[in-house]
């Protein structure tokens, strides 16, 4: 029985002791991570083309450029300081000679 209690009591002290072990000293140390970024250069020699073909107004430039940023129209509206429907107009007349020039 004493025996018994002596073998209990060493499992009993190693696991406490193994619980006090911290996690970070049983884990590696990391290095940084860096991560490095590439400068994406973008041609924008087509949407100039196009853009300058349309004979755009600068309010139909601006727009154009706003929605290719993602903007809504509400948005744009609001960027140009004119009326929602404005805005469509100007879309429309865009698409209108898109078509005629570019079929």
């Amino acid at each position: 029985l004493k025996s018994f209690f002596f073998s209990c009591l060493i499992c009993l002290t190693n696991y406490t002791n193994y619980r006090r072990v911290s996690l970070e000293a049983l884990t590696p140390v990391s290095e940084p991570f860096y991560e490095i970024k590439e400068e994406v250069t973008q041609d924008y020699t087509l949407y100039e083309k196009i853009a300058s073909s349309l004979n755009l107004t600068e309010n139909m430039r601006i727009a154009w450029e706003c929605r290719q940023n993602g903007l809504s129209y509400p948005e744009i509206s609001r960027v140009l300081s004119r009326a929602q429907a404005t805005v469509y107009e100007y879309f429309i007349k865009m698409r209108q000679r898109y078509t005629a020039v570019y079929g």
